[in-house]
């Protein structure tokens, strides 16, 4: 019987984790016992994202009665070299984090498989931060968490990002608000609603004369990122490094936390996460004032961008 791409694809990607992965499994776990078990695709199947597949697999010490875990990631559109990079990212990643507190963390690194153009790390055993704020928005607990998520994202800047100083980012930013005008014309949005926006980014743009922080940095810095295992947070996912403000970083995650409800039954009742915990993630990052102004405009111009692939996937 023929089998589809997708089937096919992972049929071989199975079949290669079966082989590669008992060899390779006390090189990544140096503390397991000769007698393990392991369990491929721990979940039944691969999880297919729209960037990516997810393997689960879980190793488990039958002396010790102890589980490991590892997920192997594989980018769908990425090349071998882009992998490589991105894992180079995570290892470096990681060994700065040893440098950070103890409750800010990030995933552990353990191999690249260039065969598969996959990423193996190591399973964080907690839950997602989407997930819990979700289930329980107004847990006061949950502030002190954003507050972390704001401290590590400060930290990597500081440490790793490279941080310049551009004296006028207005045209650049100008330019890019264009585009998603454009955008949004095209998927319909009307004369009015587009105007009330670019008059935001009219308004906005003239505070972008003054000197702007632009940085090398992993994007993909959001909630659905963040594992939380008491109080601890672990940075699970990165992308190649890119050049972009600092200001781009914190509105993603911030939009990452107003969108928590989008896609759910709630979102039509107009459930949103409390407002503290975006003021608590702030905090975090910003050791001083929180320059409000800079942060929204920012959020504005993440937002469109969102609406503009939202629409577009809609009228798919």
């Amino acid at each position: 019987m023929m089998r589809n791409n997708l089937t096919d694809g992972t049929h071989r990607t199975v079949e290669f984790l079966r082989r590669e992965i008992p060899a390779r499994v006390h090189r990544y776990f140096p503390d397991l016992s000769r007698h393990v078990r392991i369990e491929l695709l721990h979940r039944g199947r691969p999880v297919v994202r729209k960037h990516s597949v997810l393997f689960e697999i879980s190793v488990f010490d039958l002396s010790r009665r102890t589980t490991k875990g590892m997920f192997i990631k594989i980018p769908k559109r990425a090349s071998e070299t882009a992998v490589r990079g991105i894992h180079q990212t995570l290892v470096d990643l990681y060994a700065f984090s040893t440098q950070l507190p103890q409750e800010l963390n990030v995933v552990r690194p353990l191999d690249c498989l260039p065969e598969l153009r996959a990423i193996v790390t190591e399973r964080v055993d907690g839950e997602s931060l989407n997930y819990l704020v979700r289930g329980s928005p107004r847990d006061v607990n949950h502030s002190n968490i954003l507050q972390n998520c704001g401290r590590f994202l400060r930290a990597y800047h500081d440490g790793m990002g490279q941080i310049t100083w551009e004296a006028d980012f207005a045209d650049e930013f100008w330019n890019q608000c264009l585009g998603y005008m454009k955008d949004l014309e095209d998927d319909g949005v009307g004369e009015e609603e587009r105007q009330q926006i670019l008059a935001g980014f009219i308004k906005g743009t003239g505070k972008l004369r003054n000197r702007i922080p632009i940085c090398l940095t992993a994007k993909d810095y959001n909630v659905r990122n963040i594992v939380v295992r008491g109080k601890e947070i672990f940075f699970i996912d990165v992308t190649e490094p890119r050049r972009k403000t600092t200001y781009d970083d914190v509105a993603a995650f911030l939009n990452s936390l107003t969108m928590l409800f989008w896609k759910t039954p709630w979102f039509f009742f107009g459930i949103v996460p409390p407002a503290t915990l975006a003021e608590r993630f702030l905090e975090g990052y910003f050791a001083g004032t929180i320059p409000l102004n800079l942060v929204s405009l920012f959020c504005a111009k993440s937002l469109c961008h969102r609406w503009h692939r939202a629409l577009t996937s809609l009228s798919m």
